[in-house]
């Protein structure tokens, strides 16, 4: 197997000319396989794709692509791309439209998780998975909640972080009190206070139809 040092390394852009997360990616020569030393012609069981696609790729053995990841591979592929920088700016045009669109809102309202100070991403990647289960449309993560896009929480997740928005935003309560004061969604949480209402007491029709339930740290 050829040396991993080997392989040629190009800058890996968006179609916008940003960076992405890694420096480099390792593109293939059309006559060999750099990271194995293999002949193209051993990987005539490969599907062949038309044109040029808008990705590089790789092959190589499972040991040369666990030494790039840094850890072990054990699904045969992986890949990289950029991760969503979402903020307030984006929440608050997220919400702008949906407003403005009552067909996309339904019957249903918006479904907010808050998650303040997260610290594990194992539970963090567990959380957004039940949250996509749970139809939630968007995340809201505390500054000081662990990364979502950390490689153990995007596994836990099993996928599902694709499919949900999250947002991470500098302060937390500051935000909720925005969206219920702009948009109308309150916030809902479990607290150990004399003053919190009981949730069998609460009547059916005392939640708002945009909500957002916000849960705390481990």
């Amino acid at each position: 197997m050829a040396d991993i040092e080997k392989v040629s390394l190009f800058p890996m852009k968006d179609d916008s000319g940003i960076d992405s997360i890694t420096d480099g990616t390792a593109v293939l020569p059309a006559n060999e396989d750099s990271v194995s030393g293999e002949s193209a012609t051993s990987h005539q069981d490969l599907p062949t794709l038309e044109g040029t696609p808008p990705f590089h790729i790789i092959i190589g053995s499972e040991d040369a692509l666990s030494s790039i990841a840094g850890f072990h591979i054990a699904r045969g592929a992986m890949a990289c791309g950029v991760v969503p920088q979402l903020d307030e700016t984006w929440l608050n045009d997220f919400f702008q439209k949906r407003e403005s669109s009552s067909a996309s809102i339904g019957k249903s309202g918006t479904r907010v998780l808050a998650l303040d100070r997260i610290s594990d991403t194992a539970n963090l990647g567990s959380i957004i998975r039940c949250a996509a289960a749970f139809g939630v449309d968007v995340i809201v993560l505390s500054q000081d909640s662990c990364d979502a896009w950390y490689r153990r929480s995007v596994r836990c997740s099993m996928g599902y972080i694709f499919s949900v928005p999250i947002v991470r935003v500098a302060n937390l309560a500051s935000t909720l009190g925005d969206l219920n004061d702009r948009y109308g969604i309150s916030s809902y949480a479990a607290v150990i206070d004399s003053d919190a209402m009981i949730l069998s007491k609460m009547p059916n029709n005392s939640i708002s139809r945009s909500w957002c339930c916000v849960m705390g740290n481990e």
